[in-house]
This record gives structure tokens, sequence and C-alpha cells, in this order.
């Protein structure tokens, strides 16, 4: 059994005895998160106190942290603990952020996998798991959504040297890989450079563009 997988087992047992109480541990979701398995993160994430939950998920990706962890986050930003509710401008604005920076980050990590496939469909399952910030940011006047593509694209500069090979960004596709997900890095950087000034026309005219499966 490899380690994540153990990791991961004794995550769950813990969170299953403070979920007894009423509450999970951020421990828990980051280990969760780094087992790269996006529904058990889903099924802990809102037995976490929501300020702690939140401030935890913008250090773990801003440090190069799981992609698995984008779509609670950007949900739980769009929402009141679970309800469909928009909330404060504030909020509704790091949802916008940070669903741009969803989006430029799978598009450009996406291009280290094998299964090419992958990307596509993981890419697609995010804009529909957040739909409601996708079509929010879609309807924004063009120096609103230039402002805040800018800011997602510094976040994604920023974390993108501290990133590593991230088993969730390749766990979607036809051929469902479990070992060997990447590229080597050294070969794939002009790609990743070429991808990065796409994805950022492509979020600069979101209510054209749609991710392709």
């Amino acid at each position: 059994m490899r380690w994540w997988r153990v990791l991961t087992v004794l995550a769950l047992v813990c969170a299953g005895v403070s979920a007894r109480a009423g509450t999970v541990d951020v421990t828990a979701l980051e280990i969760v998160a780094r087992s790269g398995r996006q529904s058990l993160l889903w099924d802990k994430w809102f037995l976490v106190d929501r300020p702690a939950r939140l401030a935890w998920a913008r250090g773990f990706l801003l440090a190069g942290g799981s992609a698995s962890v984008l779509a609670p986050m950007v949900r739980d930003l769009w929402t009141e603990n679970g309800t469909d509710r928009p909330a404060s401008e504030a909020a509704q604005r790091e949802a916008v952020v940070m669903f741009f920076y969803g989006y430029l980050r799978l598009r450009i990590d996406g291009q280290y996998c094998r299964d090419a496939s992958s990307p596509g469909d993981l890419l697609y399952d995010f804009v529909m798991e957040v739909h409601a910030v996708a079509q929010f940011a879609a309807k924004l006047p063009p120096d609103i959504m230039r402002a805040l593509a800018d800011e997602a694209a510094a976040l994604e500069l920023r974390s993108a040297a501290v990133r590593g090979a991230d088993r969730f960004v390749c766990s979607r596709g036809r051929l469902q890989l479990r070992t060997d997900f990447y590229l080597a890095r050294d070969l794939a950087q002009d790609l990743a450079a070429f991808t990065r000034e796409a994805a950022y026309r492509e979020i600069l005219a979101f209510g054209s563009a749609r991710p392709k499966r």
C-alpha cells in the first residue's frame, strides 16, 4: 500500500472521530487533498469550520498543493455554508479570481499528462462543478474581467514555481493512468509557456470560450 493511501486511511479515521463531535481538523483535509481524491475531500469539506477551511485552502494552493482543492474552494466562496445564495461582493470577487486561477492552472499543468484526454475532461468537470461562478464571470464588464484575470494570472505564476506533479490533474480521461503521469518538465516548459498565454486569452473572452472534452 502506498504511503499516501496509509495516510489517507489514518486521516479518515481521525476525521470520523472528530466528525462525531461536529468538526474535522484541516490536517485531515490536507492529507486527503494530497492523495488527489477529490470525492473524499468533498465528503469532509463542510465538516471543517468555514474560515479555517478557506484559510487553509488559500495557503495550500499557493504553496503548490493539489488542484483537487479548487472546486470545493470556489463553490464555498460563492455560497454561504452550502446554500445557493451568492456571498458578499468580496467573496464573489475572490471566487471569480480562484475560478480563473483554476482554469489557468488546469490548462497549463494538464499539458504534462501522458493521457491527453485527462486535462480536457477535468477542465470540463471543473467548470460544470462551479457553473454559477462561470456564468457570473462570463457576464462581467471587460475592465473588471481583465483586472480579475490579471490577479489570477499573478497567483498562477506565483504558485507555478512550487508546484510539483499533481496526480489529480491527470486522474481523469480514458486511460486512467495511476503511474508515470507526467512528461519530463524540461521537455515541456515551452509548451507550458504557450499554454499560459493561450489560457489567459481564453479567460479574457470567457463568455465565448468553452473547455473541450
